[in-house]
């Protein structure tokens, strides 16, 4: 998708499939490519929505926005961005470009303002999800590990592709000179998106994770392949005092991608799988069980257990272990028919004291626990 997009502004050199490849060498690319998180799709709308306007589908351009302002708050701020690069600078009338404008901005006004009319109403307040998000950072700030890096002007723009692709990132400054081949969409919401979320985290609206520059990793992907490609133009052209430096250029960048490789992609994709493996073993462990078992219902209010065990969704009764009552139990047995699976931690134990002389103990999983109906 990158590679087409920029091939809108640039059919003749290589720098569209050199950004393409070298967007695979950004190991959080493939860490939140392969995740359930919204940012993922949200990069690939932003990819979309820059292409269809950089072939002038304006309507397709407001709709994939209008799909972004649904998913995440930060394409709210992205709508004025794609306006404002849909705005030419030639003799057009002022009316003529009012009207492309509003037919690009319209559907993701709406949405927007839907949104706001829907939570008015949910709420009873207007813009409370600000507020709630303002909460939910203060709540989580504490589990943030303290080895993250402080805020930074240049936390996103810098740090974080450093930490990626390691010294090579400096061939970047170097794209910064290609910037105006670029499609002017895709330059101008991505620049509009790394300016939020470095604005956002200096103010302290959200926690400053590696995610939250997800979709403007194609830009950096874009600047890093023109730099690398542009640089070892001009030095083997210089060099070798002949027309022939896009073909030696093009080679020498399979050593520098190696490099890439064997320093930073792998060993950081690598150890990310080995954190992932390791990570929520009791809750693998006992949605193993729960297949096994094969029960009609499930009292389960962990959601990992849910989506690691592989059930149907709709055998879960998603209670809390307080608010199971005998009566409950027993009536989901008659409907649905035995065996009837009630997955709790250690810490709810008590909650399911009445309750547990009716129930047979199918393991114990670290803190979890798994019982069935009936005993036998």
């Amino acid at each position: 998708q990158l590679w087409a997009l920029l091939r809108t502004a640039d059919k003749r050199s290589s720098t569209p499939a050199l950004a393409a490849f070298a967007l695979l060498l950004f190991p959080l690319w493939s860490e939140h490519g392969q995740s359930a998180e919204s940012e993922s799709m949200f990069a690939f709308l932003l990819l979309g929505a820059a292409h269809a306007q950089a072939v002038g589908h304006r309507l397709l351009t407001g709709a994939l926005l209008a799909l972004m302002c649904g998913l995440r708050y930060e394409a709210w701020v992205l709508v004025p961005f794609a306006c404002a690069a849909d705005l030419s600078f030639d003799r057009t009338t002022f009316r003529h470009q009012l009207k492309r404008v509003a037919v690009l901005g319209a559907l993701p006004a709406l949405t927007i303002v839907a949104w706001c009319l829907a939570r008015r109403a949910s709420d009873g307040r207007w813009l409370y999800f600000l507020v709630e998000n303002t909460s939910f950072v203060h709540e989580a700030l504490p589990f943030v590990p303290s080895t993250k890096d402080p805020p930074s002007l240049v936390g996103y723009a810098w740090a974080l592709p450093f930490r990626q692709v390691g010294y090579v990132w400096c061939f970047a400054l170097v794209g910064l000179y290609f910037l105006r081949r670029l499609p002017r969409a895709f330059v101008t919401m991505s620049v509009g998106l790394l300016a939020f979320v470095t604005f956002g985290w200096l103010r302290g609206a959200h926690l400053g994770l590696e995610r939250h520059a997800y979709a403007v990793l194609p830009l950096f992907a874009t600047l890093l392949a023109a730099g690398v490609f542009g640089t070892l133009q001009l030095v083997t052209r210089v060099l070798a005092q002949a027309h022939t430096g896009s073909h030696v250029s093009l080679m020498l960048t399979l050593p520098i991608a190696g490099w890439v490789l064997y320093t930073h992609t792998v060993p950081i994709l690598r150890h990310t799988m080995s954190a992932q493996g390791a990570a929520y073993v009791d809750e693998r462990n006992l949605a193993t069980r729960l297949e096994e078992m094969n029960p009609t219902g499930v009292f389960c209010s962990l959601p990992r257990v849910e989506v690691f065990s592989g059930l149907p969704p709709d055998r879960f009764l998603r209670w809390s272990p307080k608010d199971i009552r005998i009566v409950n139990v027993e009536e989901t047995a008659k409907q649905r028919g035995v065996p009837v699976a009630v997955v709790f931690t250690a810490e709810q134990a008590g909650d399911l004291m009445d309750l547990a002389p009716l129930l047979a103990p199918r393991g114990v999983f670290g803190p979890l626990r798994l019982m069935s109906y009936p005993v036998r």
